[in-house]
């Protein structure tokens, strides 16, 4: 499935040189991208994070270590929130999934580095990339559709962000209104499993993660709540419009909302 002339066309030169570079890698070569994140992009984050890492409902994730499509919903607060979920999805599960998460356009698909970025530390799996401005819509009915499509057809893991951006809001327990395009998702991708996530602990400096990790776990604890799947079959014949593609997405900050409580008490046990 590639995107037509009109969706590729609202974009600009850069963007588009980007997302032909992702597209190749998570293509022809999507074994070879799976091999890099599993490997080298996984082993580098689990030497930044993973003795701080305290994990509830892990059972909840291996329990679709076959051919089931899951989409992953999580708040959203740090830039490796992902990285750390997709790499615990690897390491933690023996998940054979493909791997893909997409992402603002942002850094990533209009800058030279963020691209670089991609490749080395995610093998590109931040993708396809959600174009930010209002007249590049028709790409991410593109990107919205191939995501929806392999979700549906082919074994895929596929994390997303309800909020659609990071919320530096100063309690982590307060989430944003989450945005219609996680609806459009789950209520496309009938044949996928949607989990909720809660992740706190992370900050923005991986230098930083990882000084804490070797140096200080102890009092920098990072906590990955993984809830049970959110019920959509109630939806399942609903016409897709705005409204119904608010209301689903909504359904998942609530799942997630309630994973942030979890996350509370565990966090009151552990001081105690």
């Amino acid at each position: 499935m590639k995107p037509t002339k009109v969706q590729l066309g609202v974009l600009a030169l850069k963007e588009r040189v980007a997302f032909r570079i992702a597209a190749f890698l998570n293509g022809p070569l999507k074994l070879i991208m799976m091999v890099w994140n599993c490997i080298v992009s996984g082993g580098v984050v689990m030497l930044c994070v993973a003795r701080r890492l305290r994990i509830d409902g892990l059972d909840k994730l291996q329990a679709y270590r076959g051919d089931q499509s899951l989409i992953l919903v999580s708040n959203h607060r740090s830039f490796f929130d992902f990285y750390v979920i997709g790499t615990l999805s690897l390491w933690r599960t023996w998940n054979t999934k493909r791997l893909v998460f997409p992402v603002r356009s942002t850094f990533f698909y209009d800058n030279p580095i963020g691209t670089l970025v991609n490749l080395l530390v995610a093998g590109m799996a931040m993708y396809p990339p959600i174009m930010r401005k209002g007249e590049k819509r028709p790409f991410n009915d593109f990107a919205m559709d191939w995501v929806t499509r392999e979700l549906n057809e082919k074994s895929m893991l596929v994390g997303i962000h309800p909020e659609g951006r990071r919320s530096k809001d100063s309690d982590p327990y307060t989430l944003m209104r989450p945005r219609p395009g996680v609806g459009r998702l789950t209520m496309g991708a009938q044949n996928a499993k949607v989990l909720p996530i809660f992740i706190l602990g992370l900050s923005n400096r991986m230098g930083h993660e990882a000084k804490l990790n070797w140096f200080g776990p102890r009092g920098h604890e990072i906590d990955v709540v993984i809830g049970d799947p959110i019920d959509f079959s109630d939806m399942a014949e609903l016409p897709h419009t705005r409204e119904n593609h608010i209301l689903a997405a909504e359904r998942c900050m609530k799942a997630v909302e309630a994973l942030g409580e979890r996350q509370r008490e565990i966090a009151a046990a552990r001081q105690a």
